[in-house]
């Protein structure tokens, strides 16, 4: 992560932002915190940042609600949101991720799994906003088809025909063996 890239932890509890701040700077962010939904909602409507970690209890405004706020329009419409809570009930996390959050971690939480996940949806973020031309894409039902080739057989998995198989003298191949298989076609 390059160090112009800007996260706002949005976290009511001391000790468990500074961690988060610790952390992300160790990431590469330069990061910024709010202890209040309110106050929050007043900073990402003023600029932009490439990541906002929001916890769903919070003073003033919770965290659902200003998620759904962002996603509604300003400088922060689709920068990813990871929801970091203790509420870990799996209707909690389905209504946070309904309501815009990319990714939803519950609290007892352990670095390392933040981080990584930080890690992935930026990237996905950042793949998302490639101004590479768009290829055309063919899709039905929830199935979308890349025209893009993946590869294929290598010409050395391509198998070859009988005749180009190695002849062993005084042996018969597989394919020439009689199908009895036991001691009388053996000793003929």
């Amino acid at each position: 992560m390059t160090k112009d890239a800007r996260a706002l932890v949005v976290e009511d509890e001391l000790p468990v932002r500074d961690l988060l701040r610790l952390h992300l700077e160790l990431a590469g962010f330069e990061v910024e915190e709010s202890g209040d939904g309110r106050e929050a909602l007043r900073r990402l409507r003023e600029s932009a940042y490439n990541l906002v970690i929001l916890d769903v209890m919070l003073p003033g405004l919770d965290g659902v609600s200003l998620c759904r706020a962002i996603r509604t329009g300003g400088p922060n419409l689709s920068t990813p949101i990871l929801m970091l809570t203790a509420r870990d009930t799996e209707s909690d996390k389905v209504l946070g991720l309904e309501s815009g959050a990319d990714d939803y971690l519950t609290k007892p939480f352990g670095i390392r799994e933040l981080i990584a996940r930080v890690n992935a949806i930026t990237r996905r973020h950042a793949r998302d906003d490639d101004p590479a031309p768009a290829r055309k894409r063919t899709s039905a039902a929830n199935v979308q088809l890349d025209p893009e080739p993946r590869g294929g057989l290598r010409s050395s998995a391509v198998a070859r025909p009988r005749a180009a198989w190695p002849r062993v003298p005084g042996r018969r191949g597989w394919w020439e063996r009689d199908r009895c298989g036991g001691p009388a076609c053996r000793s003929r």
